[in-house]
C-alpha cells in the first residue's frame, strides 16, 4: 500500500522532465499527435470515471531514489526508453506514464513506461530497457486539464475523495496527455489513474 502523494515539491520535477520525452515522442512516434477525448468541463474534473484499464504493450524501466534526485532520474529514465526504442525502430504508440510504486517523505521508487506495438519476434532493448505489460484493471481516472503545478491541489482533492468513499489507494499511474512542448500549460492535460483494490 503507498501512502498518498504530497506532491508540491514533485509538481517542479514534472516541469523539469516532460520535455525531453515528449521531444523524443515526436521523434520516434508515428509522427501524429495521439488523439485524446476532451476531459470535461474544468469543475467536473474531479468526478472519476470507473474504467477497467485495458492491457497494452510497453517499454519500461525501473529504478529507486531520493526524491531529491527525482527530476535527473525520470528525465533520464524517459531518454533511456525513447533512445532504446529508437535504436530498435520501434515507435511508441502512446503517451508516457509514470507508476509510483512506493513513496516516502525522502524515497520514492517507479516505473517509466512508454507504450508500444507488441513485437511479434523477441527484442532485446538493453540499457535496462525491458517489454512488458503496463497498468490494468479496474480503476479510477481522474483527469486534470491544467498547469503541472496545480497538481499537489489535485492530489488533496483525490484524497478526499477516497476518504468521503472509504477507499485506499493502492496504486497510481498518471499519464501525460499532452505534449508540453507546445501546449499550454492551462491547456496539459494529466490522466490519473488511482487503483484502490
Amino acid at each position: 500500500m503507498i501512502a498518498l502523494f504530497r506532491l508540491g515539491a514533485f509538481m517542479a520535477l514534472l516541469i523539469l522532465c516532460l520535455a525531453p520525452p515528449f521531444e523524443a515522442l515526436a521523434a520516434t512516434g508515428p509522427g501524429k499527435s495521439v488523439e485524446v477525448e476532451q476531459p470535461p468541463d474544468v469543475t467536473e474534473q474531479l468526478t472519476p470515471q470507473e474504467i477497467d484499464l485495458k492491457p497494452q504493450t510497453v517499454a519500461f524501466l525501473e529504478d529507486d531514489g531520493d526524491w531529491d534526485d527525482s527530476a535527473d532520474m525520470l528525465n533520464g529514465a524517459f531518454k533511456t526508453i525513447y533512445a532504446s526504442l529508437a535504436k530498435a525502430n520501434i515507435h511508441a504508440t502512446g503517451a508516457p506514464l509514470v507508476e509510483y510504486v512506493e513513496s516516502d517523505d525522502t524515497k520514492f521508487s517507479f516505473r517509466a513506461m512508454v507504450p508500444i506495438e507488441k513485437p511479434t519476434v523477441t527484442i532485446t532493448l538493453g540499457s535496462d530497457v525491458e517489454i512488458g505489460e503496463g497498468p490494468s484493471g479496474k480503476a479510477l481516472k481522474f483527469v486534470h486539464r491544467g498547469s503541472f503545478d496545480e497538481l499537489d491541489q489535485v492530489y488533496n482533492r483525490i484524497d478526499d475523495y477516497l476518504s468521503a468513499k472509504g477507499l485506499e489507494m493502492q496504486r497510481v499511474v498518471e499519464e501525460y496527455v499532452t505534449d508540453q512542448t507546445v501546449t499550454s500549460p492551462d491547456s496539459n492535460i494529466t490522466s490519473i489513474y488511482i487503483f484502490t483494490e
